[in-house]
């Protein structure tokens, strides 16, 4: 199972198949287990910052290499 992420972390995400650094942050626990959470840079210019899920790690989201 993978880590959960913390607020600041440095996660890779993929927009139009095309890779970004952001930072994580505004993280929120699900009844599910699984949380949803927002990347520093990834939104919609007028409706605000995506909730992106947990279940997008490995997919669309991917944890930096830690140094």
């Amino acid at each position: 199972m993978l880590r959960k992420l913390k607020e600041g972390d440095t996660v890779l995400y993929k927009e139009d198949d095309i890779e970004f650094l952001g930072e994580v942050f505004d993280i929120e626990d699900c009844q599910d287990g699984s949380y949803t959470f927002s990347i520093e840079g990834f939104s919609d210019c007028c409706a605000g910052f995506y909730k992106i899920s947990s279940w997008q790690i490995g997919i669309t989201v991917f944890l930096q290499d830690e140094k």
